[in-house]
């Protein structure tokens, strides 16, 4: 093997997975390396090759098994390689780092354009704060599309990832979390700011089911008496944890203006024996002495019960007080 294939100790972190390393006992010194062959830092195509094997499928870092350095100090020295050789970097491969899940986020592996320097809140797994130990990479951070602070584009854009990612499948728990947690956010903010999300962009929410969708089709159920007398498959509820400032901060449709009950043209009302016997017995509860008699000592004021109760058998009978209802009226 020529020593031109093989990587000196001190660059192991930038090319264990592409290129043999050299034991630390049979490495020449430094200034033999250029007579011998030896490329230190290695190539850059090997480094992308070193990071394309780190993070294929999702990585392995939940089952990292490098001995000789931990994954942050694997992926900073990584960084930092790519970052001093940017320049030697085709457009492409740019652009590849910034739409690509290459930054090691706990077990997982996110995007660039996912991560900012400063979040107002936690909203992983949607959003990320860019992790201490990649301060130092802050410049190649923002090469590949780290920003300073989330907008509003930036909340809806991410929405946006989040469907490309779970599609039409129900989010697990955190997902269901930070999607809901940031539509909160986002109401808030277009709410304080005066501002409106613009037609262009599609705004995604969460429907009774755990899923993603748009928020134009989306029903916010104001009337839940009506839950049971829709078709389902054409009206999908949001999720019962959004607070109705947040439907309307986004617009969401509300189901109570949105459905209209029409009755059939050869429908006759009739009588239900049952609702007319409820109907008279309430009655005769309310015309009872000993009905009055609880109010008056549960409620102060016992006149001003008495006063309503009157007004309620009016409203009841059609027509005036009956004789009880005098007698209860001369008796306060």
């Amino acid at each position: 093997m020529k020593f031109s294939d093989v990587c000196v100790p001190k660059d192991r972190n930038v090319a264990f997975t592409v290129m043999p390393m050299m034991d630390e006992g049979v490495s020449p010194p430094q200034v033999m390396w250029s007579s011998l062959g030896i490329v230190s830092p290695p190539p850059v195509d090997k480094v992308l090759g070193h990071l394309r094997g780190l993070t294929k499928d999702g990585g392995f870092l939940d089952c990292w098994d490098f001995k000789e350095d931990g994954r942050e100090a694997v992926f900073s020295d990584v960084f930092k390689c790519l970052d001093e050789n940017w320049g030697k970097l085709s457009p492409n491969v740019q652009a590849g780092l910034r739409d690509n899940a290459i930054v090691p986020m706990g077990s997982c592996l996110v995007k660039a354009k996912s991560i900012f320097f400063r979040l107002p809140m936690n909203l992983a797994p949607l959003m990320h704060e860019l992790p201490r130990w990649c301060v130092g990479n802050s410049g190649f951070m923002e090469k590949i599309g780290v920003r300073e602070k989330a907008n509003v584009e930036d909340y809806v854009a991410c929405l946006g990832e989040m469907k490309k990612d779970v599609g039409g499948e129900v989010m697990n728990p955190n997902e269901l979390v930070a999607v809901l947690r940031l539509s909160k956010f986002l109401s808030h903010t277009l709410s304080e700011q005066g501002g409106e999300i613009g037609t262009a962009h599609v705004v995604y929410g969460v429907d009774d089911g755990g899923r993603l969708c748009d928020l134009k089709n989306l029903f916010y159920n104001d009337a839940p008496w009506l839950t049971g007398r829709v078709d389902r498959g054409l009206v999908r509820f949001a999720h019962p944890r959004y607070e109705a400032g947040v439907c309307e901060d986004l617009n969401m449709r509300k189901l109570g203006a949105s459905v209209v009950e029409v009755l059939d043209v050869n429908f006759e009302v009739e009588e239900v024996e049952e609702a007319r016997r409820g109907s008279e017995e309430l009655r005769e509860v309310l015309r009872s002495e000993g009905f009055w008699v609880v109010v008056e000592g549960m409620v102060e004021g016992g006149g001003g019960a008495r006063e309503k109760g009157r007004r309620l058998l009016r409203e009841l009978d059609g027509e005036r007080a009956d004789e009880r209802s005098e007698l209860m009226s001369e008796a306060s």
